[in-house]
């Protein structure tokens, strides 16, 4: 959620910001379809919070990291489990009822960068290449999927440096 969070900041501070880089996230709002499966998602961890986090955790990450990557995701699904589940719901709520701001990216003056995933399920490379077209940012690209910061920790920091 941390690009929606900076996207919204940028909205109202963006003249105190120099540069604003979007990590495995995006500027547009959910659709439809997403925000359906929001709903279904906050169903479903009012009934089984246990079974909603397993299986977020599965759609998060490509399978080679499932192989690759068994104790982070173990540990990340512990966190979580700590997280209430009002806590839970409401932040699925908060991104299903986020509004589109690309807009707001477009007319950012600072440096504008998006880093995604080739293989991201969440927010499909098709999806930041547009973006990045639309708003005119760099678009870098590392192997792998919506966890950037776990499957290609190395990459990213190389990008960033």
């Amino acid at each position: 959620m941390g690009g929606y969070v900076g996207l919204a900041f940028l909205e109202t501070h963006g003249d105190n910001v120099a540069g604003f880089t979007l990590l495995n996230s995006t500027t547009k709002k959910d659709t439809l379809e997403q925000k359906r499966n929001r709903d279904r998602g906050a169903r479903i961890v009012s009934e089984n919070k246990k079974a909603f986090i397993g299986n977020i955790m599965n759609l998060l990450f490509i399978e080679r990291s499932h192989r690759n990557y068994t104790s982070e995701i173990a540990q990340l699904k512990k966190e979580a489990m700590g997280f209430s589940k009002e806590g839970i719901i409401a932040a699925i709520q908060g991104m299903r009822d986020r509004p589109d701001r690309t807009k707001v990216f477009q007319n950012f003056k600072g440096e504008k960068t998006i880093i995604c995933g080739d293989e991201d399920p969440v927010v499909p490379f098709s999806i930041s290449k547009e973006i990045a077209a639309a708003t005119n940012s760099q678009l870098k690209v590392l192997n792998g999927g919506h966890m950037s910061w776990i499957e290609n920790l190395t990459e990213l920091l190389k990008l960033c440096t």
